[in-house]
């Protein structure tokens, strides 16, 4: 690798592929490793996004079947319907932040005007996957959002403001304990 590149590994964040090489006579050629290399990542993406479609149908069908039975409750139905609205926005966040920039970057990569730039965005929008990721659980699901801003309003009144020392007054929900 290092007598292909002129350049110190070291210094290097981003190394891709080219499809189109030129030899030395700057007459171009297919590169087959990269060739080979894009297809078998366009296989493990297709593949990646049949299984989540699939299973996500067929989640979709469960679903539908379970609160279709008249016996079920109405709080049964919306955490159901919650929770699957969850698992969709769940399934669209690896799609859009990492499928989607993956996708971009082979195709113009094949079209020979990818710009360098794509990999570095590529990369920030993955490492904001592990971030995103458990969102739509916390404000979509009623019970874990009613937590988590109950949990922002204890937080909110600990931190709250300070008491005025010019009032001399002390503020209602602390005890002062003092011996004669």
């Amino acid at each position: 690798m290092r007598k292909k590149i002129s350049e110190n590994l070291e210094h290097l964040s981003f190394i891709g592929f080219c499809i189109f090489a030129q030899d030395e006579n700057s007459k171009k050629y297919i590169n087959w490793h990269s060739t080979i290399g894009v297809a078998a990542v366009c296989i493990i993406m297709t593949f990646s996004m049949t299984i989540m479609f699939y299973f996500g149908i067929k989640c979709y069908s469960a679903i539908r079947n379970l609160t279709n039975i008249s016996t079920v409750s109405q709080n049964y139905r919306s955490i159901q319907n919650q929770l699957f609205f969850a698992l969709v926005i769940q399934t669209a966040i690896p799609l859009i932040l990492m499928h989607l920039p993956s996708t971009i970057i082979l195709i113009t990569c094949c079209l020979e005007c990818s710009p360098e730039i794509l990999g570095q965005i590529t990369a920030i929008f993955v490492s904001f996957y592990p971030v995103l990721d458990p969102l739509p659980n916390i404000f979509i699901i009623k019970a874990y959002r009613n937590a988590f801003f109950n949990f922002l309003c204890c937080c909110i009144k600990k931190v709250g403001p300070a008491p005025s020392e010019s009032s001399g007054t002390h503020p209602r929900n602390v005890v002062s304990v003092m011996k004669p």
